[in-house]
């Protein structure tokens, strides 16, 4: 049998974040690169046996990747595939078989892999946020006063030392705010960042003690994640990507009561409830039925 021949070249795309600051005065726009990358987050592997060639890949990442393979020089197998592009979840893929035509020859292909960081551009702004310092508190937002006028900053929640701090909504945690451990993280030291369904990454500043959330874990929107530092503040950021992989502030809304959702630019002052409905909008049935038992977490 022809001995095998593999080519693989591996494309890495660096995803540039533009962060805006979101809040009720005009800052200077801060632009950020993942603090932390994993090298070599794809990893392949080409098993034969039993008259197949089967292809698999690692994702090493908790984001989604999107995989495009490229065959040239085909010999003794079928389908005849030149080219596929693969949805990669994090863990192991199984991706698809070519069959051996005639076991007695000699079998013959070459490949080269590309591969993309996969994020959702589309999500949906009227989503409704739990605030995260916990319901029935008062909101207090940050403020500066210039000219002898108080405005408050978006999305920087005062907060006492060793307060609770809780999910917005569900998500699964891909950084922690202190750990050395190969992550994809936009900031490489002192964020809580959570990876939500449709493709948005919540970061969390200002969180000294982690609370059930390790790396890969999945959290519910209202679980306990964590303890406030001594800082004062607790900042609050919700990227969306857009063009060409870069990131973006998203402005969102925030649930107070049932029905009813608030621009993050209005709720200095207010009461905080977590609505039912709103915990439940993205579990599924098997959740469900632990939330209404409270043993959801």
């Amino acid at each position: 049998m022809k001995r095998t021949i593999l080519i693989i070249s591996l494309v890495m795309s660096e995803l540039l974040l533009s962060i805006r600051a979101n809040c009720q005065y005009s800052l200077a726009n801060d632009s950020f690169t993942f603090g932390k990358r994993i090298t070599d987050p794809i990893e392949m592997e080409v098993k034969e046996a039993n008259g197949k060639i089967s292809f698999n890949a690692t994702n090493r990442s908790l984001f989604d990747y999107t995989l495009i393979i490229n065959f040239s020089n085909l010999q003794n197998v079928f389908p005849m595939v030149f080219k596929r592009e693969i949805k990669l979840h994090p863990g192991y893929n199984n991706l698809f078989d070519l069959t051996i035509k005639n076991r007695d020859q000699g079998v013959s292909y070459e490949y080269s892999i590309t591969y993309l960081m996969r994020l959702s551009k589309n999500p949906d702004l009227t989503y409704p946020y739990l605030v995260p310092v916990g319901k029935g508190k008062t909101i207090y937002l940050n403020s500066i006063i210039n000219s002898g006028v108080k405005t408050f900053i978006s999305n920087q929640f005062k907060i006492s030392n060793g307060d609770t701090v809780y999910a917005m909504r569900k998500g699964i945690v891909t950084a922690l705010p202190e750990n050395n451990s190969s992550v994809d993280r936009v900031f490489k030291s002192g964020s809580l960042e959570i990876l939500h369904g449709d493709g948005t990454l919540a970061i969390y500043r200002g969180i000294k003690t982690v609370l059930n959330a390790n790396i890969g874990h999945q959290v519910f929107p209202g679980e306990p994640i964590g303890l406030a530092d001594e800082g004062g503040t607790l900042t609050i950021n919700i990227l969306s990507s857009v063009e060409n992989l870069n990131f973006k502030n998203i402005n969102m809304r925030y649930s107070l009561e049932s029905g009813k959702t608030y621009p993050e630019d209005s709720i200095n002052g207010l009461n905080i409830s977590y609505p039912d409905d709103v915990i439940k909008k993205e579990l599924t049935s098997k959740e469900l039925k632990k939330f209404e038992k409270g043993k959801l977490y």
